[in-house]
């Protein structure tokens, strides 16, 4: 189903229940009004619609826009109050929402370090969502290219099993019958899932977006100077990976703001990282990481070891077969002095009420919505 289709069931329906005739291109802009825009051209440059449940409720429409935007366009008052509440529940019935494009790439960018984000495959179902990303990337949007490629993430861990064997058997134009042909079509797939990656990554980056620059840096080792210059990253981007990136550029003033980012925010692995590597030599700023981990219900100055499977998950007495020794060390740091020690308190308590208010202005903005 495509937005047009959906409008045009929209419109029938308003119709219906109103008895008087309604524009198809004022339906447009009364789904854009739903979600706070003015125009429907306004909407189209900062959000996409959507009928992916998980995403369609990322934003609450509202009625009192939608009676307002009704009114702009010349509809009688005795009538836009019922057709906006109509509209929105229409809406409501058949999932169809919208989500901000930065929102939903801070949702499809890396977390923790690697490539786990939301359901791609079902988000590619969804023929409303990709036709607003494909219209927004052809109208030069770099946020809807950078989208796009991240729906189109190739999975490295499945492998070829062979399947170029049989996509090169068929080239010369020989035909293939059962698996064979099932497993070149496989293969025929993963290269224009490939194909659509890189060439939505490009894109995104020749139209300046910080994160389509780290993205190349990170799959494919191509390093421009201005990755970490652009400006700052969403943030929703995680920090530790960026600084993984950055690290792996050679960037070191930029590894230690990102990791320090992350330790702020309560990435603890990043703390380690900062006091056995960056801020070795700061001893109130380790035992500042230390006090900061210890709230977060980590204890830094204890072993922490566990046993794992080989592939490092944790080990499942279920399972069975060999189990080896994870986890970390105690780190080992001198003793401050009561002065210092105070210090180290202090700077870790204002960080504590940093992350506390953050939490606070995320439920409330969520809240509004």
């Amino acid at each position: 189903m495509s937005v047009k289709e959906i409008a045009c069931a929209a419109q029938q329906e308003l119709q219906a229940k109103t008895g008087l005739p309604f524009k198809r291109a004022h339906i447009y802009e009364l789904f854009a009004a739903a979600y706070g825009h003015i125009a429907h051209a306004a909407f189209s440059a900062s959000a996409v619609f959507t009928c992916v449940h998980m995403l369609s409720n990322a934003l609450k429409p509202d009625v009192s826009s939608v009676r307002d935007r009704l009114l702009s366009l010349g509809y009688d008052a005795s009538v836009s109050g019922f057709a906006a509440s109509e509209l929105t529940m229409f809406m409501k019935r058949r999932s169809f929402g919208a989500i901000p494009l930065v929102k939903l790439v801070g949702m499809l960018l890396p977390k923790g370090g690697s490539f786990e984000r939301v359901d791609s495959e079902s988000l590619l179902k969804d023929a409303i969502l990709i036709e607003g990303l494909e219209a927004g990337a052809a109208r030069g949007n770099a946020l809807a290219h950078y989208a796009l490629a991240l729906l189109y993430v190739p999975d490295n861990e499945q492998g070829d099993s062979g399947n170029t064997y049989w996509q090169n058997q068929r080239l010369p134009g020989q035909q293939l019958f059962g698996s064979a042909r099932d497993r070149a079509d496989a293969h025929a797939e993963r290269l224009a899932t490939e194909d659509k990656y890189v060439r939505h990554l490009q894109q995104a980056f020749l139209l300046g977006l910080p994160e389509a620059h780290l993205d190349l840096a990170d799959r494919f080792g191509f390093i421009d100077p201005t990755s970490f210059e652009m400006g700052p990253v969403s943030a929703d981007a995680d920090s530790t990976w960026v600084a993984q990136v950055a690290a792996r550029l050679c960037r070191i003033e930029d590894t230690q703001g990102l990791l320090r980012i992350a330790a702020e925010n309560g990435d603890v692995d990043a703390m380690l990282t900062l006091i056995d590597s960056y801020d070795r030599t700061d001893s109130i700023r380790c035992w500042t990481w230390v006090y900061l981990a210890q709230h977060l219900g980590t204890d830094l100055t204890r072993d922490d070891h566990k046993a794992i499977n080989e592939d490092g998950s944790p080990d499942d007495e279920c399972i069975g077969g060999p189990c080896f020794v994870g986890g970390r060390d105690a780190i080992e740091l001198k003793p401050l002095d009561s002065k210092d020690d105070a210090k180290a308190r202090r700077m870790a308590r204002k960080l504590i009420d940093r992350m506390a208010a953050l939490n606070v202005s995320d439920i409330e903005s969520s809240n509004r919505r």
